[in-house]
């Protein structure tokens, strides 16, 4: 399914963005991607206008017509790089005029797109698009990232420091 035939999941009208400014065709991944401000890592952002999963999801049919019935021109689904769990690692904001909206959690980029899309709709309960249901996986508030992982023990032959309140001073010399 898919690929240079035209079916499901081809784009041919994605590009990559570079910091430069630079413009190059990219005809299989269907993506346009976007430097982050860390690092210079590459964020994942699809129009949806022009976004095609890899299976029917009539959700993401549905708010293809919404965005375009409202000219929503600018309206994408957007990475996010945190908030993913083991289980289910993708998850996409659905941003229109560079505002995230909603987001959805999910175990394929397909399912995670879905699962915004339910909330967007929850969120500005749209007449006719009521039969998407919500559930824990469409946010309606932006994930927090992780916590942040523990420092990596220390190397042999250091002693750990004492907790807190436990402080010392014997060897230290006050001078007055």
């Amino acid at each position: 399914m898919g690929g240079a035939n035209g079916g499901y999941g081809a784009n041919k009208y994605s590009r990559v963005d570079y910091a430069g400014g630079q413009h190059h065709a990219q005809q299989t991944a269907g993506a346009q991607y976007y430097p982050s401000q860390q690092g210079g890592a590459m964020n994942e952002s699809y129009l949806v206008k022009k976004y095609r999963p890899e299976k029917p999801y009539r959700s993401i049919e549905a708010f293809a017509r919404y965005t375009k019935v409202h000219r929503m021109l600018d309206a994408t689904y957007v990475r996010v790089p945190y908030g993913g769990t083991g289980e289910k690692p993708y998850v996409f904001a659905t941003r229109i005029n560079h505002s995230d909206l909603s987001w959805g959690r999910g175990k394929t980029r397909d399912s995670a797109i879905d699962a915004a899309i339910r909330a967007a709709f929850y969120l500005v309960q749209a007449h006719g698009y009521t039969d998407f249901p919500m559930d824990d996986d469409c946010l309606t508030q932006e994930p927090t990232p992780a916590a942040m992982m523990p420092p990596p023990p220390l190397p042999p032959g250091i002693p750990p420091s004492l907790p807190a309140g436990k402080q010392t001073v014997s060897n230290f010399h006050l001078i007055s």
